[in-house]
């Protein structure tokens, strides 16, 4: 069951801060992998997953995904 979830208006300014027991990075694609334990926050934002993808702008390195 999930239920509606909404961040605060200041939350996309904040630092993001990404933890996992492992990470593996793919420079050609510009992809980290995180795997087991996932906690990624930002702001009031807090995310537990067992995998989380992220894609980096190759030119910028602002998050894309």
């Amino acid at each position: 069951m999930s239920g509606h979830v909404s961040a605060l208006s200041t939350d996309s300014a904040q630092q993001i801060y990404l933890n996992a027991d492992s990470q593996l990075l793919d420079m050609k694609s510009n992809q980290m992998t995180l795997l087991g334990n996932v906690n990624l926050k930002q702001g009031s934002i807090n995310i537990n997953a067992d995998k989380v993808i992220v894609t980096r702008d190759a030119k910028d390195g602002s998050i894309q995904e």
